[in-house]
């Protein structure tokens, strides 16, 4: 059986309520990500990755490795993101750093227990 382990943030910065990992039995990771939460807002809209990337100024080949995990997206990228799909910067904001914190956390906890 999985062991399952969630991380929720609270504080004036962050109410961050995003991340939930999971760990298998081989301790990797599925989460939902921030780039899985790209391509929902993606997808919900109806934009193909070319055309979200052109509103964002990224090619869709870094857009699809956004939204797969591996590539980070630049902070910078955050105001247009928000504007395209009508979403409160500072609520973004939260999520793109939250999700960074509860990993840097989940890596020092590993680091501590091993």
């Amino acid at each position: 059986l999985p062991r399952v382990f969630s991380m929720i943030f609270y504080s004036d910065i962050f109410t961050f309520q995003f991340l939930f990992v999971l760990l298998s039995q081989n301790n990797k990771i599925k989460m939902e990500s921030f780039g899985q939460y790209i391509r929902s807002l993606r997808t919900g809209k109806g934009y193909t990755l070319t055309e979200l990337g052109a509103k964002l100024k990224i090619d869709s080949a870094g857009l699809s490795k956004i939204e797969t995990g591996n590539k980070k997206m630049k902070p910078e990228t955050l105001p247009l993101l928000a504007e395209v799909f009508n979403l409160e910067l500072d609520k973004l904001k939260e999520q793109f750093y939250g999700e960074e914190i509860a990993m840097k956390l989940y890596k020092y906890n590993q680091y501590c227990y091993e």
